[in-house]
């Protein structure tokens, strides 16, 4: 039936007919296409012409970017804990360490020094000057030198010495002045002595809370 339409407007009108025919099914097919829905099936020119109506690349990437995207794992968040050390234990003896208060600019640290031999030594020596200088390192790496150091019932602004017992602890004591800048704990306190009759012991104590 559409060929003997298109026969007849050759006949009676010639190539513009045909021409027409184009601009009007043209027309039609453009209206309708971006009418429908994607998925739908379309029928122009009197069903010469039937397909269905594909998704748009902009709607498939779409659709496909939510199911095919990588799933992605947040990263764990480290958190810095203080690894506070408050007890050293170098050889024969142990350096424990009780507390470290502020009064003003003032810090003073407390610890027991105690033999863990049954045999004791000849006594222990703690330095704050010279060579092996017992000191507080902040966190940009300043050093405090303490000014006095008190071991049992003696005190030195140099270096004091006393003997030690066999598992009986002796109070030491480290006094510093004019440090402002630590507030709320000591990022290092460094003890140096001498266990008599001559070994060298370095105790590192870190991250320790300041009381007042």
């Amino acid at each position: 039936m559409m060929d003997n339409i298109i026969t007849e407007l050759m006949r009676r009108y010639g190539i513009w007919a045909i021409l027409a025919l184009l601009v009007v099914g043209t027309t039609v097919w453009f209206v309708a296409h971006y009418q429908a829905e994607p998925g739908d099936e379309l029928s122009i020119l009197w069903g010469m012409v039937e397909y269905t109506k594909s998704k748009s690349q902009t709607e498939h990437k779409l659709i496909h970017s939510e199911k095919d995207q990588p799933t992605i794992t947040k990263p764990l968040t480290t958190t810095y804990q203080p690894s506070t050390v408050t007890k050293v234990e170098i050889g024969e003896i142990t350096l424990d360490l009780q507390a470290c208060r502020r009064s003003d600019s003032n810090i003073i640290c407390d610890l027991f020094i105690t033999s863990t031999t049954n045999t004791a030594p000849e006594g222990f020596m703690i330095y704050i000057k010279g060579d092996y200088k017992s000191k507080i390192i902040d966190d940009s790496g300043k050093e405090y030198y303490a000014y006095l150091v008190r071991l049992g019932e003696k005190g030195h602004a140099w270096s004091v010495e006393d003997r030690l017992y066999a598992n009986r602890p002796k109070r030491a004591s480290l006094y510093f002045e004019n440090i402002s800048i630590i507030e709320e704990q000591i990022p290092i306190l460094e003890v140096e002595g001498f266990l008599l009759p001559g070994t060298h012991i370095n105790a590192l104590f870190s991250d320790i809370p300041l009381s007042k």
